[in-house]
């Protein structure tokens, strides 16, 4: 098992920029993941810099190697992301885990509809669906 850590972001590295770009593009071509983008700004990197800024954007490290990120925003997740090639390995959970344990633990999380590993590291955390948002669009 590797060791696992989350780190509040203070700068955009490239590995952090690299991890983003992937997401993005991931999430802009899965349903719904359009109107989730719109939720983060204009443009993928001021929305990454602001996060940064902000202190809303931790970076996941895995055995010492950043390997995803987790956004959180006013207690709500935003987005997870973990790497293709580190998935599947307990990496997100734990990183989860660690966030909810912190002083600040976020109440509520997005997950786009058929996104059913998102929906499986919530629900690992005992979270429960909510609310859907249903469009006739």
């Amino acid at each position: 098992m590797s060791n696992t850590a989350l780190v509040v972001a203070h700068e955009v590295d490239d590995h952090l920029a690299g991890h983003w770009e992937h997401y993005w593009q991931q999430t802009a071509t899965h349903r719904g993941g359009q109107q989730l983008l719109t939720l983060f700004g204009d443009s993928a990197e001021k929305s990454l810099a602001e996060f940064v800024e902000r202190g809303e954007c931790s970076v996941i490290l895995s055995d010492d190697v950043p390997v995803g990120f987790i956004i959180v925003r006013e207690a709500v997740i935003y987005s997870v992301y973990v790497t293709p090639r580190s998935r599947r390995q307990g990496i997100g959970r734990r990183a989860l885990g660690a966030l909810l344990d912190g002083p600040n633990a976020p109440k509520d999380g997005y997950a786009l509809p058929g996104d059913r590993s998102t929906k499986s590291l919530y629900e690992s955390m005992r979270w429960k669906a909510r609310l859907l948002t249903m469009s006739g669009e």
